[in-house]
């Protein structure tokens, strides 16, 4: 039985609902003029109540307006004082920014007896900032929920015990004791059993996924079926889950160039909109509602909302589909590519070799031929070797067991044979074939000898990686392997064609032939085989130069200079280097490439909410500015129209939460319905 946990003061302390405060504010144009939750609380009906009071006074009893005044003055008091003290501080720092002209608004209503509609102006504009606060309450809570997916308790076994720890106190290393229904309280490799789990809220798979020895498991999956034991790997903010809650978090604040730039207009745009109503006040001096209406609508809040509420639904929208973004740029980035260049091995292919073919020479059977290669390769741990005795035992090929074995570095493996009849076998490149074939004549002393002829092997099998097999020093024949591609990979190229991708290159180590075989079946522009990491760097920074913005799509450590060069690199996660994952902009946590599609029709339809937002905010801000000025709105209708773009930009950035990618699609269809899209994703993630 687990022993008893005990009390420990420094227990992690469970997921907590964000304050406002807490955040940095970073979707809210009323960041620094907010109450505490609690005074809000009490403050906000209390003053709805007193308006209420003073609205009906002023209606039904004209003769009392000073009381409905004292009323409206208590409101704009109880609202308007945390919005002045904010916007005094901001001054206090040099800073004049939009809040500083709602301020002003408000104390020119108080000061031209305007109290009541000053209290009106105060609230509303409160009842704005509680908006956003609720609003980024919300997304905060959806980080929240990821947290909370992690228990607070581990089974362990330390010194042959088993106990129950706290989450925070595991260790790489630990071996973690998992039971049918338990939460995983980190990343870790299975050690000893077998189960399913359920990843659908790291990695999106909607299925169970079977897991057996060997196989890696992930913090916050649920483990369905059966008893197992992990070893450790990654806890806390390095395992799955902590990446999630920690880069998006890092990520939300971010905002897009375009936005950046609108900043630093803002830097002059409140001392214009000073003058400005400074202006209309001087040829309207009687007509204080200009001014007050115009500071109102000329705090231009929506724009500032435009990139913040999208970028972070995108990016949360991108970690329920299994992608861990790892940056805000992201959006910029991934809208913008029209070339796409792929890694071979590990990417578009599984990385696991199978058996293509089997050609016997001179007459020899093509069973007999993987039955003595079979034979040989039994005792290796290479990929191809295994690929080859998996092969003979697939087709129940009686092997022998070798009586000598060696593995010839570079080329292949030499094996020697007992029993009544002796014989030894060589398997490998063309250089072994040289090596161990006899030759017909001996070789003269001081010349190169003669190569040995190796027979031509079909065009349509070129992408495959022969195996020859030498038995006494005759060529018997040859096992043909192929890395295995994909099967989604011809699909994925072909929509992001659908996407505008104008350019989809292979970069490969491998044989020119290899990748001549895998770039037809993909239907890529370009090739380039045999390469070194810094022979893609430059491929990539070559076609940079030409104007074209390059996502990189790679998994092994050969491929982190690349995709740190790339536009946007995005790295196959569980399965691919470390450093290739610290080297990427975006990490797919299942390796699926039909998520590098979604992806960017994820990005493109972000960018395109902010561009919205933007217009949206700009159009009404301009209108009611010039309405403002020829005094066509009220002050109260000012507020208004103020906030009504702050609530068109958060719904507009909200529906990301939705988006939805059909993978598949008839030709002639629409490839993505966006936010809110009315068809079944047939991407399981989307």
């Amino acid at each position: 039985m687990p022993e008893a946990v005990e009390p420990s003061t420094d227990k992690p302390q469970p997921p907590r609902d964000y304050d406002v405060e807490d955040t940095g504010a970073h979707m809210q144009a009323h960041g620094h003029l907010h109450m505490s939750r609690r005074a809000k609380a009490v403050i906000m009906p209390v003053s709805l109540a007193t308006l209420l009071v003073g609205v009906m006074v002023a209606w039904l009893a004209p003769e009392q307006a000073p009381i409905a005044k004292i009323l409206g003055l208590v409101v704009a008091a109880l609202c308007g004082l945390p919005i002045v003290l904010g916007a005094l501080k901001e001054v206090a720092r040099l800073k004049l920014g939009l809040n500083v002209l709602v301020a002003i608004a408000i104390v020119l209503a108080v000061a031209a007896d305007k109290a009541l509609e000053a209290g009106v102006i105060a609230f509303i504009l409160q009842l704005a900032i509680l908006i956003e606060e609720l609003a980024e309450r919300g997304a905060r809570n959806a980080l929240v929920r990821l947290e909370r997916l992690a228990p607070d308790q581990a089974l362990v076994r330390r010194n042959g015990k088993e106990i129950g720890i706290p989450t925070g106190e595991l260790v790489v290393g630990d071996r973690l004791i998992l039971r049918p229904g338990d939460r995983i309280a980190a990343d870790g490799k299975i050690a000893l059993g077998a189960t399913s789990t359920d990843e659908s809220m790291i990695s999106g798979e909607s299925l169970p996924v079977d897991k057996r020895v060997g196989d890696d498991l992930l913090a916050g999956t649920v483990n369905l079926t059966g008893g197992v034991e992990i070893d450790v790997t990654r806890v806390g903010e390095d395992s799955a889950l902590g990446s999630i809650i920690a880069l998006v978090t890092k990520a939300q604040g971010y905002q897009p160039q375009i936005i950046r730039l609108a900043d630093r207009f803002f830097a002059y745009y409140t001392p214009i909109m000073i003058v400005l109503a400074i202006t209309v006040l001087a040829f309207n001096p009687h007509d204080i509602n200009r001014a007050i209406s115009l500071f109102l609508v000329g705090c231009a809040c929506p724009i500032l909302l435009s990139a913040p509420i999208a970028t972070f639904m995108a990016l949360f929208r991108a970690s329920q589909a299994g992608v861990l973004v790892k940056a805000g740029p992201f959006i910029e980035a991934s809208a913008a590519v029209r070339t796409v260049v792929f890694d071979k091995t590990g990417t578009l292919t599984t990385g696991k070799f199978v058996i293509r073919d089997v050609v016997g020479f001179d007459g020899v059977d093509a069973d007999e031929v993987l039955a003595v290669a079979a034979s040989a390769e039994q005792r290796s741990n290479h990929p191809l070797a295994k690929a080859i005795a998996d092969e003979a035992r697939r087709r129940e090929l009686e092997l022998t067991e070798p009586v000598e074995f060696a593995v010839i570095e570079g080329m292949g493996v030499h094996a020697k044979f007992g029993g009544r009849k002796k014989y030894e076998v060589a398997i490998g490149s063309a250089k072994v074939v040289q090596q161990f074939v006899a030759r017909e004549a001996e070789d003269v002393p001081g010349e190169e000898p003669e190569e040995v002829s190796i027979p031509q092997i079909a065009a349509d099998r070129a992408g495959a990686v022969p195996a020859y097999v030498i038995r006494d020093g005759k060529l018997i024949g040859a096992v043909l392997m192929a890395d295995q591609l994909r099967p989604e990979a011809v699909a994925v190229c072909r929509q992001l064609r659908g996407l505008g991708i104008r350019r989809i290159s292979l970069l490969t180590g491998d044989r020119e032939a290899t990748a001549a075989a895998i770039a037809e079946q993909i239907g890529a522009n370009d090739w380039r085989a045999e390469l070194l990491p810094g022979d893609k760097v430059d491929y990539i920074r070559e076609l940079q130069t030409t104007g074209q913005a390059v996502a990189m799509i790679g998994d092994g450590i050969n491929d982190a200079p690349s995709l740190t060069v790339a536009d946007l690199g995005v790295s196959m996660g569980i399965h691919g280097a470390d450093v290739a994952t610290e080297a990427s902009d975006a990490v797919l946590l299942q390796d699926d490439l039909r998520k590098v599609p979604f992806l960017i029709a994820l990005a493109r339809s972000a960018r395109q909410a902010i561009f919205q937002n933007l217009i949206i905010a700009m159009s009404i801000n301009s209108v009611a500015i010039v309405l403002a000025a020829f005094g066509l709105i009220h002050p109260i209708l000012a507020v208004v129209i103020h906030n009504l773009g702050g609530v068109i930009v958060f719904l507009n950035g909200f529906r990301l939460a939705s988006f939805h990618w059909d993978f598949a699609l008839p030709k002639g269809k629409r490839r993505h319905r966006g936010p809110r899209g009315s068809a079944k994703p047939t991407l399981a993630t989307a």
